[in-house]
């Protein structure tokens, strides 16, 4: 099968709210940087934030946009004001902006994980590190996504194409994604003990 990057309805979002029978909006769109994500009134953060309060939001940003140390800025960046253009000062941004105006909200940010080898693993473990640092600086649980058995599979790395889920990639993916938003929640019970009541 071909890729689903800009389908929505073959997202694993989109599967989730099939298989688990929930809602979910999706604020995004291929190939964005967290800097564009930022500012992008359509399909980013402005857009997010000017719906309705959502209970949770899963936070997945980091294979666009950081291939370069200027790119993703460093632990600073999480304190200046404003943040500068980076991968640290803007999901910051994102993550006090949702904070902000949805108090009663859960937010969750998630590693990532790729396919590719060599320099791009260098990247990938500077990019989570850089989540991880992100989630502690903003008290929200961290997902590390290749806890999950699936996101170690053969069928998930084979499954993949140019670095981009194919349908059934994406099904599984929702599924791996509800066992560890589970996890978190029970992981994490003081955070979460107010989660649904509002």
């Amino acid at each position: 099968g071909g890729i689903i990057s800009g389908i929505r309805p073959l997202t694993w979002g989109k599967n989730l709210e099939r298989q688990a029978g929930v809602d979910v909006d999706i604020y995004a769109k291929s190939g964005q940087t967290v800097v564009q994500w930022v500012t992008d009134a359509t399909n980013g953060l402005p857009a997010l934030l000017a719906g309705e309060e959502c209970g949770l939001y899963w936070l997945q940003h980091g294979i666009n946009g950081t291939s370069t140390p200027e790119e993703l800025g460093t632990s600073a960046d999480m304190s200046a004001n404003p943040h500068p253009a980076t991968f640290y000062g803007q999901y910051t941004e994102a993550v006090q902006q949702i904070q902000a105006t949805f108090p009663n909200a859960r937010i969750v940010l998630a590693t990532i994980t790729g396919t590719s080898f060599g320099l791009y693993q260098t990247i990938y473990a500077n990019v989570n590190t850089a989540i991880r640092d992100i989630a502690e600086y903003c008290s929200v649980p961290v997902v590390d996504i290749v806890k999950d058995e699936f996101y170690r599979s053969l069928w998930y790395s084979s499954g993949m194409r140019s670095n981009h889920p194919t349908a059934m990639i994406a099904a599984g993916m929702a599924m791996a994604n509800r066992r560890l938003i589970s996890k978190c929640i029970q992981e994490n019970p003081s955070y979460f003990v107010e989660f649904g009541s509002n």
